[in-house]
């Protein structure tokens, strides 16, 4: 099993060629494990929601997808986190703001979720074979070392670090680091030893493997049509955890080799996946099933995107 903990936001994006945005689960953390439940893995998300008709539509969105909602929580009285992103299709260019355009007003945003229900998903945390965090929080960080304890490979993917001693705290439990260039570049300023395996993405320019004295350079792959690059790294982790759980690597059997054919495979998901709008806009135009028989024959010919509207398959 998959369990993962972390941020769960709607998405609702503006493109200057519709009239009404786009609305679509989002979020790193929900993006890669509903991203997986819909590849066929049994997958528990532990995330905060709240209990306004938002949380209702991402719960939906979780469920649909075939993932354990058992710990999904949907907390009284708070609003669940917004996220806008305006995109220009015919440029691939995309920003985000945590402000309504239509009501000028702040949008509401994450919250970690409670120690209180961490400790009622204990028993999912302890039954992962990976185990997923985006966000570092004191509670996050004792899931991590719960998971880490019953063998679980532990991957942490920061958006951003702000408390460097909590992500020492952390740094023992993680087997898998992956950052962005720019979260690269704030790890960069601290000195710290790293996990067994550090993954840089470079978006355009490929991204580094390093582990030990080794380090691996991999190439972008080109997606069949560029449209939207949101996204992009999430689904090279679902390709690379994918690819992970299909050889049953865990902490003592994981192997380079398995890292990088699971990085291959996240970079052909992520090329695309920037054909269409959204982060998950892939899934929503072909299906798991049709994605997962893809990735199988590791062929994207199996997939041709030239008749496929970049809007496909959104339900609002």
């Amino acid at each position: 099993m998959i369990a993962g903990m972390g941020f769960a936001t709607l998405d609702r994006i503006y493109t200057p060629t519709r009239n009404r945005p786009i609305e679509a689960l989002g979020g790193s953390c929900a993006n890669v494990l509903v991203s997986l439940a819909m590849l066929g893995h049994r997958v528990a998300p532990i995330l905060n929601l709240g209990s306004d008709e938002t949380g209702a539509f991402l719960l939906d969105e979780i469920q649909r997808a075939g993932c354990v909602t058992q710990f999904v929580f949907r907390e009284p009285n708070e609003e669940s986190p917004v996220v806008v992103e305006y995109l220009d299709i015919q440029l691939a260019r995309h920003a985000f703001s945590s402000t309504c355009p239509e009501t000028h007003r702040q949008l509401p945003s994450y919250r970690p979720i409670a120690e209180s229900n961490a400790d009622r998903a204990k028993g999912a945390i302890r039954a992962a074979s990976i185990f997923y965090v985006d966000r570092l929080s004191d509670t996050t960080l004792l899931a991590m070392e719960e998971a880490s304890g019953a063998g679980a490979l532990v991957l942490f993917e920061p958006n951003s670090l702000k408390d460097w001693s909590l992500f020492r705290k952390a740094l023992p439990f993680i087997d898998i680091l992956k950052a962005s260039e720019d979260t690269r570049a704030e790890m960069d300023t601290q000195s710290f030893e790293a996990p067994p395996y550090f993954i840089s993405t470079h978006g355009g320019e490929g991204l580094t493997l390093e582990t030990g004295a080794r380090t691996v350079t991999l190439p972008s792959i080109a997606a069949p049509r560029l449209v939207d690059t949101c996204g992009a790294g999430d689904m090279v982790t679902t390709g690379l955890i994918h690819a992970l759980m299909n050889v049953g690597a865990t902490r003592r059997t994981i192997r380079v080799d398995d890292v990088y054919s699971g990085l291959v495979m996240g970079q052909w998901l992520a090329a695309l996946n920037c054909a269409f709008v959204g982060a998950r806009g892939a899934f929503h135009a072909f299906g798991g099933a049709t994605i997962r028989n893809a990735l199988m024959s590791r062929s994207e010919r199996c997939l041709d995107v030239a008749h496929v509207e970049p809007y496909a398959g959104y339900k609002r």
